[in-house]
């Protein structure tokens, strides 16, 4: 409730979210990490996307391809230059 208020308030251009349990818990979802992973969904009309935290990223540098794959996006989506 708190962090939906936030973004009324804020209003931001996106949102990023790092991980599984934040990304249920703000999309208010039971749905499958990898169904949520890389995916645009909306809050409140502010576009968010979940990608994996830091602590999987560590343990299985192997993802960081997806992450930097989910980052590229937000670049995209905010007009920003990537390579």
């Amino acid at each position: 409730r708190f962090l939906r208020s936030q973004l009324e308030a804020v209003r931001p251009e996106l949102v990023l979210v790092l991980g599984a349990p934040a990304a249920l818990f703000l999309l208010r979802s039971d749905a499958a990490w990898p169904a949520l992973r890389g995916q645009w969904r909306a809050v409140l009309g502010v576009p968010v996307l979940a990608t994996h935290d830091l602590d999987d990223l560590l343990a299985h540098p192997e993802l960081k391809r997806d992450a930097w794959a989910d980052l590229k996006a937000v670049m995209a989506r905010l007009g920003t230059a990537h390579s």
